[in-house]
């Protein structure tokens, strides 16, 4: 059975391919895949970004660090900027793997290590 709505021509094959693809199975399996996804570009975003994690909490632990709310202030636009960028990421790569495809386990592994 050919993986892609895209790739069936006949009424009868795409109806069963709907049928499959509307499925339990493979609406949790896109439900994996998604969070598999979000862990994966956060997790990356995170390594890029862990220096600025770590001046928050130095200046959160310094003496007198509670009184300089304003620099987590300042840092926030950016970090929502930074989620929003990493969230398109996921976005596309939805897009491109998994949104109108029969998934099977094994897809998992390729979507984090390969996509």
């Amino acid at each position: 059975m050919p993986r892609t709505l895209d790739e069936i021509d006949d009424d009868l094959a795409r109806a069963v391919f709907r049928a499959v693809y509307d499925s339990p199975v493979q609406k949790r399996r896109r439900r994996i895949a998604v969070a598999l996804l979000v862990i994966k570009h956060l997790g990356r975003g995170l390594v890029m970004i862990w220096p600025v994690y770590v001046v928050l909490l130095a200046l959160w632990l310094v003496p007198g660090g509670g009184e300089r709310g304003w620099y987590v202030l300042a840092l926030t636009p950016g970090v929502i900027g930074w989620l929003l960028i990493y969230l398109r990421g996921v976005r596309r790569d939805y897009a491109r793997h998994i949104a109108g495809r029969l998934l099977e386990p094994e897809d998992y592994r390729k979507l984090l290590f390969n996509g």
